[in-house]
C-alpha cells in the first residue's frame, strides 16, 4: 500500500463545528453599473500608459474575439471586471461578451489607428461615451 492509501481523512466533529450564516445574495451589476465601476478604476491610472489593438476595422469578429487582452488596453478592463465579480478571461470575446460589447464599440475604445498608447484617462472618457 502505497502512503495515499492509509492516509486518514480529517471529519469535522459534528458536535463541535459551527454554523455559519449563508452569504447574502447580490443582484448582478447592470452594465452601466459596471462600465461606471471600470471609469472609476481607469480614472485611479490616469496617465499609465497602454497598447491598443491593431487593424480591428480589418478583423473577422471571431478572430477579434480571440485576441489576448494581456499588455492592452483591456487588461485594466478585464482586472475591473474580476474586481466588480464578473469573471472574465483575458480575451477580447470575454470582455465583449461581459459587457456587451459590439465589434465596433471595441473599435471606438481600444483601437490603435495611429500607432499611438492609450493613457487610462482617454480610456475611461471613451467608456464615458459608451456609458451615455
Amino acid at each position: 500500500m502505497s502512503n495515499a492509501d492509509t492516509t486518514m481523512i480529517e471529519r469535522a466533529d459534528p458536535e463541535t463545528e459551527t454554523t455559519q450564516a449563508a452569504p447574502a445574495t447580490t443582484a448582478p451589476l447592470t452594465r452601466a453599473q459596471l462600465i461606471a465601476q471600470i471609469i472609476a478604476s481607469l480614472d485611479k491610472m490616469p496617465v499609465v500608459r497602454f497598447d491598443g489593438l491593431y487593424a480591428l476595422e480589418y478583423g473577422i469578429e471571431d478572430e477579434v474575439r480571440k485576441m489576448s487582452t494581456i499588455g492592452t488596453a483591456f487588461e485594466p478592463v478585464v482586472a475591473a471586471m474580476n474586481q466588480a465579480g464578473v469573471p472574465t478571461a483575458s480575451t477580447v470575446g470575454d470582455v465583449m461578451g461581459g459587457l456587451d460589447l459590439e465589434l465596433k464599440e471595441v473599435y471606438s475604445l481600444i483601437c490603435n489607428c495611429h500607432d499611438e498608447k492609450i493613457t487610462g484617462s482617454v480610456l475611461a472618457d471613451r467608456f464615458r461615451r459608451l456609458k451615455q
